[in-house]
């Protein structure tokens, strides 16, 4: 796993617990490890991540939604 969005900027970084190198931001609470564990190249492609990084930038809040079950 390299590719990874950064919660908070929507920036892309590489994986998904290192701090982001364009604002900062750690993942610290529960949900934004497991918000920043979700948001990697190991559940989606390129295409998606950025897509989500976009809709961060624009201050849409992202929501995991488990498909399964």
């Amino acid at each position: 796993m390299t590719h990874a969005v950064c919660f908070k900027c929507g920036e892309m970084k590489f994986g998904a617990w290192v701090p982001c190198s364009t604002c900062g931001a750690s993942p610290a609470s529960d949900r934004e490890i497991n918000l920043s564990m979700a948001m990697t190249d190991h559940y989606f492609d390129l295409e998606t991540l950025e897509q989500m990084g976009a809709k961060i930038k624009q201050g849409i809040e992202i929501q995991i939604v488990n498909q399964k079950g």
